[in-house]
């Protein structure tokens, strides 16, 4: 990142001064007399908000294990921890907070359905974190050590929003840096079509 800057910083600075130059001369003697600090602002500026761009950009992949019927993605967040909210009508939520040591998953099917219709559309998804420098196994109530979640959203009154996962075998390891984790689960509270997800 620091080369990136360097290169982009020496760039800018020639174009910077020859324009700069132009416009002193015409409107401003302050731009002369302070080029080098000016173009530190700007560049500065442009820097960060490249950078804060490039941050949104999130890596998500589609996946070709999926029902017929919808889009299945996963997205990978890495330096991420989950913090779990229990709300006041005691239903859970959470936030995302960085964290060097952990990377959040998120996955997400969404069903092929008419959007025109009042109940148009289908979406269930599942979120949890693991720990960066570990492969590991874990069954049933030791799913919330990953602080998982399965979430549902449709058009079904009472049977929607999130929900602890605590049913279920999780399996993951990194091998060469890249991901692969496996996960079979199941949820009592409101019906659920994916149960299975290979990353």
């Amino acid at each position: 990142m620091l080369l990136v800057f360097n290169i982009f910083y020496n760039l800018s600075k020639i174009l910077f001064r020859h324009n700069s130059l132009l416009f002193c001369n015409k409107y401003a003697r302050f731009v002369c007399t302070n080029l080098d600090f000016m173009h530190k602002i700007v560049v500065l500026f442009l820097f960060v908000f490249c950078s804060c761009n490039i941050t949104n950009n999130l890596p998500t992949q589609k996946l070709t294990i999926c029902p017929s019927d919808g889009d299945c993605t996963v997205t990978i967040l890495e330096h991420k921890t989950m913090v779990l909210i229990t709300n006041a009508d005691n239903s859970t939520s959470y936030t995302l907070h960085d964290d060097s040591t952990h990377t959040v998953i998120r996955y997400e099917f969404k069903k092929n359905m008419n959007q025109a219709a009042t109940d148009g559309s289908y979406k269930e998804t599942l979120v949890f974190e693991i720990n960066n420098n570990t492969s590991q196994t874990l069954e049933n109530g030791d799913l919330q050590k990953t602080k998982m979640l399965f979430g549902r959203y449709c058009f079904c009154r009472g049977q929607i929003g999130l929900f602890k996962v605590n049913k279920g075998k999780l399996e993951w390891h990194k091998e060469n840096k890249k991901l692969n984790f496996h996960l079979n689960f199941s949820i009592n509270e409101v019906p659920q079509i994916i149960t299975v997800i290979e990353y």
